[in-house]
């Protein structure tokens, strides 16, 4: 049986919320979401893509998956989590000035189903990747859409995430200050790193399957890219760009956020394609 769900629905899926216990004893909350991508015999391979700053100095990571009913639809309120303690294993984008890596979870995927233990989860992919013709088609003014754990926050009784919205504040198809950037106006705080922002059109309508897949005229849901850090302004009037933090205790502070965030551009993601497909054994693309 196919279960129906809305747009947005889906997209709760999407993320994961990703908790740090760093080598210093202290602890962080960050935001990954999954991507799919595709190997040249059509095999997939199942990734979570964050910060390169949300897993930085952690000893170990936990995430949660909901568990999926005999139907094939989410049980809310019903999950687990997973550990990751191999940081080694995570592929960073080659340009240390990119904030973003990818892990691959094909193989716990596939030995969980084995073990009978199937959850429910959706995934981006390239089709939901600005095409050339998109990208002519973008304007100046875009509304977009977070998805993440803002200061932490989550639905900790059904394991869902945070929506945010907002708009695009330059044009993503312009590179600002000539990096694969563009700036948001919405709110930015501590745990939205590595959220994924999306062009939104509500009520667009879509087809059941484990991917994202949007039908109709005109139809679009595209991942624009992913959050990394936001301008602060400083007490002398000086603004500075910085990460997204992603602990969330109080400290005295001579900055203040102003509510626009950096995103890393959608051509960013597709340029950990090949190094992940290199990565992974064979044995552990999916069909």
């Amino acid at each position: 049986m196919s279960i129906q769900l809305s747009l947005a629905e889906q997209l709760s899926f999407t993320t994961v919320r990703i908790e740090c216990m760093l080598h210093d004893g202290s602890s962080s909350v960050g935001t990954g979401f999954f991507f799919k991508f595709v190997t040249e015999s059509d095999k997939t391979i199942l990734t979570i893509i964050t910060n390169k700053h949300v897993i930085e100095g952690a000893s170990k990571a936990v995430f949660y998956l909901t568990k999926k009913g005999a139907s094939g639809e989410p049980k809310f309120g019903e999950y687990n989590f997973f550990e990751m303690f191999d940081f080694q294993n995570w592929i960073l984008h080659p340009d240390a000035n990119v904030d973003l890596c990818a892990l691959s979870v094909s193989n716990l995927f596939n030995r969980l189903y084995n073990q009978g233990q199937d959850f429910f989860w959706r995934a981006f992919d390239k089709n939901i990747i600005p095409n050339h013709q998109d990208v002519t088609l973008l304007s100046a003014l875009e509304d977009i859409v977070m998805v993440g754990y803002p200061i932490g926050l989550w639905d900790s009784k059904n394991n869902m995430p945070i929506f945010r919205k907002g708009i695009t504040a330059t044009h993503p198809k312009l590179d600002y200050n000539n990096k694969n950037e563009f700036l948001i106006d919405a709110a930015c705080f501590p745990g939205s790193s590595g959220s994924p922002v999306l062009l939104y059109k509500r009520g667009l309508p879509i087809e059941a399957g484990p991917g994202i897949k949007i039908s109709g005229i005109n139809g679009k849901l595209l991942l624009l890219g992913v959050l990394y850090a936001g301008p602060q302004l400083a007490v002398n009037g000086k603004i500075h760009s910085v990460p997204i933090p992603t602990k969330t205790i109080s400290i005295a502070t001579s900055r203040i956020m102003i509510n626009l965030g950096y995103v890393i551009k959608w051509n960013r993601i597709l340029e950990l394609e090949q190094l992940i497909i290199d990565s992974v054994p064979k044995a552990d693309h999916n069909q």
